[in-house]
This record gives structure tokens, sequence and C-alpha cells, in this order.
């Protein structure tokens, strides 16, 4: 079993490309995670990879399938075989629920002196680590 990452594979300006040090057929299966991330666009240097290595069966794999950005990788893949919506992973425990909780932010360039974010909802300025608030982790299940 190889694992590898695009950018150590492709070709660049500096190297030929690591994937042709490998036969046509040396693989028969290639699973491609994140396939979503324009693997399959006809005009992306991972499509070079994935033609390269056309013999072997080819699998994708990405977690936000329905993306308008990612219609080339229905194109190239198919439609998917197999989902598991976020619904079912909480349902099934695998995953947190979560909540959203929305912040507006106001941006006011004071007259001569340093720009800051403030919250409306509180009228502090942002701190630039964490902004979190502390709380029990009982409200954030």
């Amino acid at each position: 079993m190889y694992f590898a990452i695009y950018q150590a594979l492709a070709r660049d300006e500096r190297r030929p490309g690591l994937y042709r040090e490998f036969d046509l057929g040396f693989f028969d299966l290639v699973i491609v995670d994140e396939c979503h991330r324009c693997s399959a666009r006809e005009d992306s240097n991972w499509r070079e990879i994935l033609e390269y290595f056309e013999p072997a069966y080819q699998l994708g794999m990405t977690a936000t399938p329905l993306r308008d950005d990612n219609r080339d990788t229905y194109r190239y893949f198919g439609n998917p075989i197999y989902t598991y919506s976020l619904r079912q992973g909480i349902d099934d425990g695998f995953l947190a629920p979560y909540r959203v909780h929305r912040v507006v932010t106001e941006w006011t360039p004071p007259a001569g002196g340093p720009a800051r974010a403030i919250s409306t909802a509180t009228d502090e300025p942002f701190r630039t680590r964490n902004t979190r608030p502390r709380t029990s982790s009982a409200r954030w299940r």
C-alpha cells in the first residue's frame, strides 16, 4: 500500500513528476481523497496523474459533494456510489452535534488612529487569539 500527497507526486519546474517512476499498470486501485479540490478538472495537474494511472480503478472521496465548484469531479468519477450525511453521522453518534452562532462585526476606521474590529454584540475589541466564550461544555453540545 502506498500513500502520497499530490505535491510529492506532481510535476513542477523542479521535478519531472515522481509518479512517472511507477509503471502504468503498477496500481490496481488509486484512491483520491478530497477529490473535489480540482483533482478532476481537465486543466489541472492532478488530471495528468489520474490519466497516467488510468488502467487502475480510481475512487474519489470527498466530504463536500454538493458544491458548485466540483461538477468536474462528477464528470470524471461519476455519481456517488455511497453517501453518508452529516445528519446521519450525528444521529449515529460518530459526529458531534453543533450550533451555529453568528457574530455580526463592524469595522469603523477611527480618525487618525489604528483600525479595530468591534463586536456589535458587546462593543468590545476582538482579541487576536481564541475569542470563543469560556462556558461550561454542556452549553456547546
